[in-house]
């Protein structure tokens, strides 16, 4: 058994398949690593970020794969399983580039990542100083925050964590803006080569290709490869984190004497899953349904155990130092959810490895755990069935006053009766059930069910890690998904945990079922001693086929109609046409509505504020008081008439940008069949020169 991890491999196809599952997440949780201290210092540049990127690269890859590679020898993988992951994640990436989005105007959370991102580019830190200077006597009469970003004393600081931006930020490096916006397309793709990965080891090799199709197909994850949201990133470390996660459970049970020297790869592993936290603030809450699981570890004596504990309290460290210290407010905002994700992980730590040292001392009590498995697998039965009965005996409610205010005017623009308080939570496995279609749900909550109870009765033992995450953190998620509900932007909430999750449930189904048949099939010609065209391949063959179909063909339908439909097209040249009006040397911005106050500020690299309630008397003033500073006054509005109704002539007000383009459905109680009108993306500007 020893030598399934120690012995040298050459490049086979489970090789390959396993270094196509992990590298990806190798290299982002280097990059992560490295780029997080050098925002923190206000250095993070090419020539800094680039160096340490490299060494971290290689020390990660060095310990974190050739364990891997060596227990991938224990699989046998026809060169047709890496050969269709690797063509169907390819066909993926291209596709989502060639159909990416250019949100880069704030409006939501996507145009906030690219906005940051574009800052870490250029600015090399996150904290910018207010320029009260470029105002002069009307500096403390303006509102200098915007969208994503906060004013925290005499800075403003970003929303959301650091992680992702620095990800996007580099795409800028390499080719600009088209750097930048297909950076969700290579991470996206690189997720589809981890879940195929994941696959193959929980279910089975020739099942990986069918678990990276639907997820491939499944709507939310392409859309979100289309656009620069964080969960792609999130998605490539999650499922990365439990392949690894598996194998160092399974690597010692085999050899705990060779585990004892892999304590490295085990630090390397936790680290995957720990960094998550730079990206994506509730992953605490994963962290915290894993605690039983290593706890578990350790009350059973399994090596590396304590390794994987530091890298992953590692990674959650560099997390929190990022809440704390640079995106602070966004932590605030969600002070509520963090407090709640912390608390789960103090108390799920405390209680585990409290039981876990009575287990490693007294042993556990075999006429309780006998209990065990049966209770388990009737407590997530019984989740499905809420889940499913939910939306017809409960209404969700519980949004905040500026999420309701929003929400009101979004049923209204769909036809429904206003009502700002609803969440639509109870309707989120119907959500789930639009882009992956009923027959993978059914299959999804069968196969949590049955491994439960295997997993609980000591068997199916690389479900272990993965279950706590994609079976109660995906049941936490749908019950309170916690978003505008509003498609396909709340479809984010899926990508991570929620989709991934049903997809590798319901593999793992198809696959017993079809063994199973292939069994019974078997059985029944050795009894009957007679030949018969239906052999075990053929009756295998067919079943994987038909449930392949059963699987695909939904998600392939609900994703069609909206696939190949790009959002917010021509925000790229409307920003560069605002930036050319200005100079930022002399110009300072005032602007009487705030959609360009981010674009100004990060992309044109001039002063700008926001004054509220304006007036001729107030223009008038903050107009005098900028020119006696030394520059020139720009008053600007997203509408001409903002401007005239302010006293400014026709003749006076230019513009830089007036166009329109098509932005996302928005729908509420429907899936998302189409995109909507985007109209009057403008810029008109006054320079009230002698006023």
């Amino acid at each position: 058994m020893r030598d399934r991890i120690t012995r040298n491999n050459t490049l086979t196809p489970a090789a390959l398949l396993a270094a196509l599952a992990v590298v990806p997440a190798l290299l982002v949780t280097a990059w992560l690593v490295a780029a997080f201290p050098l925002v923190w210092l206000n250095d993070f540049w090419p020539a800094t970020a680039w160096p340490l990127f490299a060494v971290l690269s290689i020390v990660l890859l060095r310990f974190g794969l050739p364990p891997v590679l060596r227990a991938s020898a224990t699989l046998r993988v026809p060169w047709w399983v890496p050969a269709a992951v690797v063509a169907i994640a390819v066909g993926f990436m291209v596709f989502a580039a060639a159909t990416h989005s250019e949100q880069v105007i704030l409006a939501r959370d996507n145009g906030s990542y690219a906005e940051i991102g574009y800052q870490l580019a250029h600015d090399g830190g996150l904290n910018k100083p207010i320029p009260a200077g470029a105002f002069g006597g009307s500096a403390g009469s303006m509102t200098y925050d915007s969208a994503a970003f906060y004013q925290v004393g005499g800075h403003l600081m970003p929303q959301f964590m650091t992680g992702w931006p620095t990800m996007v930020a580099a795409g800028w490096w390499v080719r600009g803006w088209t750097g930048e916006l297909l950076m969700p397309a290579l991470v996206g793709a690189a997720g589809l080569l981890a879940i195929a990965g994941l696959a193959a080891r929980l279910v089975g090799p020739r099942w990986a290709p069918l678990a990276a199709l639907v997820t491939a197909l499944a709507f939310p994850v392409l859309k979100n490869s289309q656009t620069t949201f964080s969960e792609t990133p999130a998605l490539l470390l999650l499922l990365a984190a439990m392949y690894l996660l598996g194998e160092l459970l399974v690597a010692a049970d085999i050899d705990a004497a060779a585990m004892t020297r892999l304590r490295p790869w085990a630090f390397t592993a936790g680290l995957v899953l720990g960094v998550g936290e730079l990206v994506r603030l509730d992953l605490v809450l994963d962290l915290a349904l894993l605690m039983p699981v290593a706890a578990w570890m350790w009350a059973t004596r399994h090596a590396g155990v304590g390794a994987w504990l530091s890298g992953a309290l590692f990674g959650l460290g560099l997390g929190a130092l990022d809440g704390r210290f640079l995106t602070w407010p966004y932590v605030v905002g969600n002070k509520a959810s963090v407090k709640l994700a912390v608390a789960a992980f103090v108390v799920s730590s405390i209680v585990s490895f409290t039981m876990a040292a009575a287990v490693r001392r007294w042993g556990a009590p075999a006429r309780i755990w006998r209990l065990v498995p049966a209770a388990g697998a009737a407590a997530v039965a019984a989740a499905g069935v809420a889940l499913v009965v939910r939306p017809y005996v409960t209404t969700a409610r519980g949004n905040p006053a500026g999420v309701a205010q929003y929400l009101a005017s979004l049923q209204q623009l769909v036809g429904l009766p206003p009502d700002g308080t609803r969440t639509y939570g109870e309707q989120t496995l119907r959500w789930v059930s639009w882009y992956v279609g009923w027959p993978l749900l059914a299959a999804a909550l069968f196969g949590a069910v049955t491994l439960t109870w295997r997993v609980l009765r000591g068997t199916e033992r690389r479900w272990l890690p993965a279950l706590p995450v994609y079976v109660v953190s995906a049941a936490i998620q749908m019950w309170r998904p916690s978003i505008t509900p509003d498609h396909p932007y709340a479809d984010r909430r899926l990508v991570v945990v929620i989709l991934p999750g049903m997809v590798l449930l319901a593999v793992w189904t198809a696959a017993t079922a079809t063994r199973a048949l292939a069994r019974w099939v078997g059985a029944r010609q050795r009894a009957s001693a007679r030949r018969s065209l239906l052999t075990p391949v053929v009756a295998a063959t067919a079943a994987a086929l038909a449930i392949s179909v059963a699987f695909v063909v939904p998600a392939a339908a609900a994703t069609a109609p909206v696939a190949a439909k790009r959002t917010e097209v021509g925000e790229v040249a409307a920003s560069n046409a605002v930036c050319r009006s200005l100079t930022p040397a002399r110009d300072t911005v005032v602007l009487l509505d705030g959609l360009w106050m981010a674009t100004i500020r990060i992309q044109c690299h001039t002063p700008v504020a926001m004054l509220l309630n304006a007036d001729e008397t107030s223009l008038a003033k903050v107009s005098a008081d900028i020119a006696a500073s030394g520059r020139v006054p720009v008053i600007a509005a997203s509408g001409k008439q903002t401007l005239t109704n302010d006293g400014y002539g026709e003749s006076e007000v230019k513009y830089a940008v007036v166009t329109s383009t098509r932005q996302d459905a928005q729908e509420i109680v429907h899936r998302p069949t189409d995109t909507k009108p985007l109209p009057d993306i403008e810029y008109w500007y006054v320079r009230p020169r002698g006023r």
